[in-house]
């Protein structure tokens, strides 16, 4: 779990600008990259600094800038584990409110589901009580939903690693000898699309 993690964590920081364009595409034309990409991955540990379990679960704290000069916090949640929790959607509201308390941004959740139960994906938080109503709604990703030939053609990397996870979850469990052939697969696919020897290598790292 903990190997995924940090797998997760490098590659979105190695691939950060892909990342944002796969994910946020309807939106990425309003993000000035010039301004650079910045991870507040230390500020996020001390938000959570009371909560281990809280903490474990939150992985990535984007800070990028719009192009009217206004500053979004973009709040991405990648669930690695690969089980059913019933308690994810409370997690992400904690996080909103937290994150929103400490920087008064506007924070744009999402949850990317990289576990092979298929009908799990909770995408609302919701609470009633004595006329009092608590709705939050955040983007949600589930990698099994995906359409496997759309990640084949597409010219994103992003896509590619998405693709990877995609396939390793159709196979289950992987020996020694799947993961070899599932890395060369990766590799031919990667040289195909003609990508740059950088990014090729941070895929595969």
């Amino acid at each position: 779990m903990q190997t995924n993690d940090f797998l997760w964590k490098g590659i979105i920081e190695d691939l950060a600008e892909d990342f944002l364009l796969y994910f946020f595409k309807p939106y990425f034309d309003d993000f000035d990259l010039s301004r650079g990409i910045e991870f507040l991955d230390k500020e996020l540990d001390q938000l959570f600094h009371d909560s281990e379990d809280i903490k474990r679960n939150v992985d990535k704290l984007i800070k990028v800038y719009t192009k009217n000069g206004e500053e979004h916090w973009i709040l991405i949640h990648i669930e690695v584990q690969g089980y059913h929790d019933k308690d994810f959607a409370r997690r992400m509201y904690i996080y909103q409110y937290r994150i929103f308390d400490k920087y008064l941004k506007n924070v744009v959740a999402l949850s990317i589901f990289t576990d092979p139960n298929v009908g799990f994906k909770p995408d609302e938080y919701r609470v009633s009580f004595m006329g009092t109503t608590i709705a939050y709604n955040y983007m949600t990703y589930k990698v099994l939903d995906q359409d496997l030939t759309a990640l084949q053609v597409s010219k994103n990397p992003f896509a590619s690693v998405i693709e990877t996870v995609f396939v390793a979850l159709q196979k289950g469990s992987l020996n020694d000898q799947d993961l070899y052939e599932l890395k060369l697969d990766l590799v031919r696919r990667l040289i195909k699309k003609n990508f740059s020897k950088s990014k090729i290598a941070n895929i595969l790292n």
